[in-house]
């Protein structure tokens, strides 16, 4: 979404062609005013009728670049730009998943050979995909996420009610459980203190259902999905992550460019952002002693959480800028257009001299 709005117009003319399933929200993205064509999957189907709307789509368009995300949309995206001769094929890699099947990695091996430029999100995102995808080390580039330091900054926090947050898709990869029983142990010497988690998910009954055998409902806060964080995280006290598997977590580079002190595992793409107790705390994955621990020193300490969460925040907007993020991924972009051209106008010239 901040790609696509943030892009220079003068420069690129984006489309965006949005695959979605009855849990989506098709509509997100129409403030950005421009062309979109929503196509509905349809569950157990094949899908010939989305890869037929999807290459009419871009035949009628005839961009120079398709630039696709997820799986679905990296692999329907990329057939049909396949079949509709769209001369680069950007794909970008966002986590490193192990629970892809067998067929999902041969699918995607065989599409990368056909994608022109594979981006990841972290150096820990584009290790895994050499090593587990078999993907060519030559096609891939490292391009950050990025957040928009301006909009996400520090604000006046009020004394009550004290909280500390955490978002992300309830799902058991994410470790909320750990993060309930860390809570849990913490609230031990800070009654007073809450926990609101943020975000929807088919681990939500359970989690609902563990908060209650624990007696943490007065505690333990639902959110669901939030368009609008800034606010929750302008009033935190802690940003926790507790995933078990990530990329590199968007949320925890909005919390910290917040200024909020963050705890998160020491996985994925994590520890290229965070180094421990300078610009936030790393834990080890399943650990809930840890965990709390690291709560009640933040707690405890104000003056050590206060500079963390400076740290934070100054991290962020020298590396982690939504600004950085986009001028990389234009120049990423220019850069492919111009090479497609010199590549095209040499063909020509070869034509030329065999049809003499």
């Amino acid at each position: 979404y901040n790609l696509i709005k943030c892009l220079d117009r003068k420069r690129f003319k984006p489309h965006l062609l949005v695959i979605y399933n009855k849990n989506g929200d098709p509509n997100f993205f129409d403030s950005l005013n421009i062309p979109i064509l929503k196509i509905y999957r349809r569950p157990k189907t094949l899908g010939i009728g989305l890869l037929i709307k999807t290459v009419l789509f871009i035949r009628k368009i005839n961009p120079t670049i398709v630039h696709t995300h997820l799986f679905g949309g990296d692999t329907w995206g990329r057939i049909a730009a396949i079949l509709a001769k769209v001369p680069v094929i950007i794909t970008t890699e966002h986590s490193t998943n192990l629970k892809e099947t067998r067929l999902q990695r041969v699918i995607k091996k065989i599409l990368s050979q056909k994608t022109k430029r594979i981006t990841a999100i972290s150096q820990s995102v584009k290790e895994f995909s050499v090593k587990m995808d078999s993907i060519f080390q030559d096609r891939l580039r490292v391009i950050p996420n990025g957040v928009d330091t301006q909009f996400y900054s520090p604000s006046k926090r009020k004394l009550f009610p004290r909280y500390i947050i955490s978002i992300g898709r309830l799902v058991e990869e994410k470790g909320f459980d750990v993060l309930i029983g860390a809570f849990e142990k913490a609230q031990t010497r800070h009654s007073e203190i809450k926990l609101y988690i943020v975000g929807e998910g088919p681990s939500d009954q359970n989690l609902k259902q563990l908060v209650k055998d624990r007696n943490l409902s007065q505690s333990v806060s639902f959110l669901g999905y939030r368009d609008e964080v800034k606010k929750l995280l302008g009033g935190a006290e802690i940003y926790v992550q507790t995933s078990k598997v990530e990329g590199l977590g968007i949320s925890i580079l909005e919390a910290m460019a917040t200024g909020l002190p963050v705890i998160a595992t020491q996985v994925g793409g994590i520890p290229e952002v965070i180094r421990n107790q300078y610009n936030g705390i790393l834990i080890e994955p399943n650990n809930t002693e840890d965990l709390s621990q690291a709560i009640n020193m933040l707690l405890e300490n104000r003056p050590f959480a206060q500079r963390i969460g400076r740290t934070a925040r100054k991290t962020v907007v020298e590396k982690y800028s939504l600004k950085t993020m986009v001028s990389r991924y234009e120049k990423l972009y220019f850069d492919e257009i111009i090479s497609y051209r010199e590549r095209d106008k040499g063909k020509r010239k070869r034509k030329k001299r065999v049809d003499a």
